[in-house]
């Protein structure tokens, strides 16, 4: 498997472009900036993914930063049975990232459905996930077990970006979160909609940050709706007919942002192509 969109890559003190790598290369996450020709020292979590996917001295392997970074190297086996990774290059995304999509979204009753949502939303390339409180909102909050969980996600899936999850906030709070993006989109029940999901993502235009908000399990009041559609100047979007539970919600929506996000950047990719 390989990108389709051009990154940068530092190599012996110098950046070029580059189109693709394998996939197949094992993923760790190591947050820390490095450079080629250094050797780091991996331990905790990653020492034991390591012996999990049962690799070698000699095998390549690449180091996921989650602020953009993709760095490749070496493993090499040193005293005690310690790994280390030589570094051989280094690759910045951050500027083929697209549209930056943030996710707010109610509190959830059953945790196992909110680890889920953040695996599958970390897979999706989610860049920021904000639970916040409501009138129907009623659900537990565990920041470390969710951090775990994304870090998971990041790994398996080889995202760049890995994002921050805040603690939740009430609606006041979210007021702040909203501020800083261009587009909200807020995912009602049909018949309150100003449009569908997928008419709102082709108007968003070239937009460069974009949440999407989706309330808890007893949904969004009407009350919460209006709010939003005058607070945060939100669009209110239908995503069909169906009624869905607020997770599938939310990956549903995330999917097709993202699918409008990767379309854009082959394009970007294309026009990169003819200008060079």
């Amino acid at each position: 498997m390989e990108r389709g969109f051009l990154s940068h890559i530092f190599c012996n003190g110098n950046l070029r472009s580059v189109k693709a790598f394998s996939s197949d290369i094992p993923a760790l996450f190591y947050p820390e900036l490095v450079s080629p020709g250094e050797k780091l020292y991996l331990e905790g979590d990653e020492s034991r993914h390591i012996r999990a996917l049962r690799l070698h001295s000699g095998d390549s392997v690449q180091l996921l930063s989650g602020t953009g970074w993709r760095s490749f190297g070496v493993l090499e086996e040193g005293d005690r049975g310690r790994f280390h990774v030589r570094v051989e290059n280094c690759l910045f995304e951050g500027e083929d990232s697209g549209t930056y999509i943030g996710l707010a979204i109610g509190l959830l009753s059953d945790k196992n459905r909110m680890e889920w949502l953040v695996e599958k939303a970390v897979e999706l390339g989610v860049r920021s996930i904000q639970p916040f409180r409501s009138e129907r909102a009623e659900g537990f909050f565990r920041g470390d077990r969710l951090h775990r969980v994304a870090v998971a996600a990041l790994k398996q899936s080889q995202r760049v970006w890995l994002p921050e999850i805040g603690e939740p906030v009430d609606w006041s709070g979210l007021a702040n979160v909203v501020s800083s993006y261009n587009v909200v989109l807020i995912c009602h029940e049909q018949e309150s909609a100003d449009e569908d999901l997928l008419t709102a993502l082709h108007n968003v235009g070239n937009q460069q940050r974009m949440l999407i908000l989706v309330g808890p399990e007893g949904g969004f009041s009407e009350e919460e709706v209006e709010r939003g559609r005058e607070e945060f100047n939100a669009r209110i979007v239908s995503l069909g007919q169906t009624r869905l539970r607020s997770e599938t919600a939310a990956i549903v929506a995330l999917a097709a942002a993202e699918l409008r996000n990767s379309i854009v950047k082959v394009q970007n990719s294309k026009e990169e192509e003819r200008s060079v």
